[in-house]
């Protein structure tokens, strides 16, 4: 994998759903720690992305310049700070590119088999919801958090986004005529245009039960354990685990590479 693509911009305070994550899964920690984080995760990302690739390029777009080692940036001033800024990532490159969110801790390289007959956009998980309903009809509801990109192009990202703009931007009248007040619910959501961009193309993305496993649902199906057997797990809940667990996992690798040397 040549290319992975990171995203960063800052905030002044948390979204409604953010404040539900962090009084649900970091109530012990201050408010603006969730705020603070993203910046360190960041870097941790780029520093464990390089330990498993050490030739690949990270991008990382963002609506203003950082300086992050290891990086190249890519600067939109007027993005959205919000998570429909993912939808640049479909015409950011002009070759095949790993889009991740940077509470995902990469535990092992990507497999074979995760990079060979992927669609086009190719989520590899379905978000805890599983479906959503549009126009009457319940539709596979996938995951933004991981997304293998094979071809990228500036007309994907332009169809995109005019998915996102005609279907789930705008609160809709109720004869379906529009309007100019933003959806509270589906106006800053990627997922939606995304699954259903997936679904108008028909394609099939290649799923898999060990890339972008929720950190909530580890506990469930056996803890650190757990971990150590995915390809890579979404703090997207539990963001305090983010750091003291990828240490955890560097050391047990390390250890199983010393008994061989």
């Amino acid at each position: 994998m040549k290319n992975f693509i990171l995203i960063y911009y800052e905030r002044e305070k948390l979204t409604d759903f953010e404040v539900v994550n962090h009084r649900r899964y970091n109530k012990d920690k201050p408010k603006d720690f969730r705020l603070n984080i993203h910046r360190q995760m960041v870097t941790l990302s780029e520093s464990r992305i390089h330990e498993l690739y050490p030739k690949a390029e990270i991008h990382l777009i963002t609506d203003k310049k950082y300086d992050f080692p290891g990086i190249t940036e890519h600067v939109f001033e007027d993005m959205d700070r919000e998570h429909t800024s993912k939808l640049l990532i479909y015409g950011l490159l002009d070759e095949p590119a790993m889009y991740l969110d940077s509470d995902v801790i990469l535990v092992r390289p990507f497999d074979k088999e995760h990079l060979t007959d992927c669609a086009p956009i190719n989520p590899y998980s379905l978000n805890h919801r599983g479906t959503f309903n549009w126009n009457k009809k319940k539709l596979p509801y996938y995951s933004a958090s991981v997304i293998y990109i094979p071809e990228p192009s500036k007309q994907m990202q332009e169809d995109i986004i005019k998915v996102h703009t005609d279907e789930f931007l705008y609160v809709k009248g109720s004869k379906g005529a529009g309007s100019d007040k933003p959806h509270p619910l589906t106006s800053t959501n990627d997922e939606f245009s995304m699954s259903l961009f997936i679904h108008q193309n028909e394609w099939k993305p290649t799923l898999s039960k060990d890339v972008n496993v929720g950190r909530i649902r580890v506990n469930r199906e056996g803890g650190f354990p757990r971990i150590l057997t995915c390809q890579s797990v979404h703090y997207s809940g539990p963001k305090h685990l983010y750091e003291p667990e990828l240490a955890k996992i560097r050391q047990h690798q390390s250890k199983k590479v010393a008994k061989f040397l």
